[in-house]
């Protein structure tokens, strides 16, 4: 023998990068609320009312668009405040998740250049604050709900936290994939933004699932019943307005979708982390 070792190299495949990626997320775990909670703090400095200023745009939007169904095309509906508000919630954490998302890497060059570490817990952490966010908006929901709509309070709201998982399984795909592109195309966190902005009427916001279905043909209406986020919005409307469970597609559909794309989203990430040094 020539004294030389022949070393044979195995490539990991894509699943099997997306499984080191679940492993690094969760080995860096304290990193990812120690990230999140600089998050939260960095958009609240200075501010006296902190996230609760995040509720307010939803409670301005909701006195908006019940001036405009209510006043302007006398269309009524009971508790129609509430009716809008249990939708702009859950829309606003969808909508801030994907465009802040969007920029979890090129938003962190500095520390994406100069540290190591997984860059995977950069997306977590901009959704695990989102997700406090929208947990404080509906506990403050409900306080109002208390106050303005006692009749409508049930222990259906205890389904609240359980949507709001589905709908962070639901979203992290989605955002993995978006942060990991918007380091290739920078343009894409401002196409996000107004991509969010018309998909809000798109969505069973103002009016129901069921009052689009109605006035659509009957193709149209039964895809949109296949729209996840249709489906997810709807169901925080069902234990809020209606007070009633939410249907099991509602949580089935969106869980479902997330938890089958995510292996392919982690893949993707975990291929593309490898440039994010040269294109940065």
């Amino acid at each position: 023998m020539s004294g030389r070792t022949r070393v044979r190299v195995y490539r990991a495949g894509p699943f099997a990068r997306a499984g080191q990626v679940v492993v690094d997320v969760l080995t860096w775990r304290h990193l990812v609320v120690q990230l999140a909670r600089a998050e939260l703090r960095r958009e609240n400095a200075r501010l006296v009312l902190g996230d609760l200023w995040w509720i307010a745009d939803p409670l301005l939007q909701m006195v908006v668009y019940t001036v405009l169904v209510s006043v302007v095309f006398q269309r009524t509906l009971p508790d129609y405040p509430l009716f809008v508000l249990s939708a702009l919630i859950p829309w606003k954490a969808l909508a801030t998740s994907v465009t802040s998302g969007a920029t979890a890497i090129t938003g962190n060059e500095r520390i994406v250049r100069q540290l190591a570490f997984p860059r995977s817990v950069l997306p977590m952490a901009r959704m695990g604050a989102q997700l406090w966010r929208l947990a404080v908006a509906l506990v403050v929901m409900v306080a109002l709900m208390a106050l303005l709509w006692p009749e409508r309070i049930s222990l259906h709201l205890l389904w609240l936290p359980v949507l709001g998982i589905v709908q962070f399984v639901f979203l992290l795909p989605f955002v993995l994939v978006l942060s990991a592109a918007t380091v290739v195309v920078r343009d894409l966190a401002n196409l996000m933004r107004h991509v969010m902005r018309l998909a809000l009427y798109l969505s069973p916001v103002l009016y129901s699932v069921d009052q689009l279905v109605e006035r659509v043909p009957e193709a149209i209406g039964a895809a949109y019943r296949l729209n996840p986020v249709a489906l997810l919005i709807d169901g925080y409307r069902d234990v809020t307005y209606y007070a009633t469970a939410p249907n099991a597609s509602a949580m089935l559909l969106p869980f479902g979708v997330g938890l089958a794309l995510l292996p392919f989203a982690l893949a993707w990430f975990a291929a593309m982390e490898r440039r994010f040094g040269k294109l940065l």
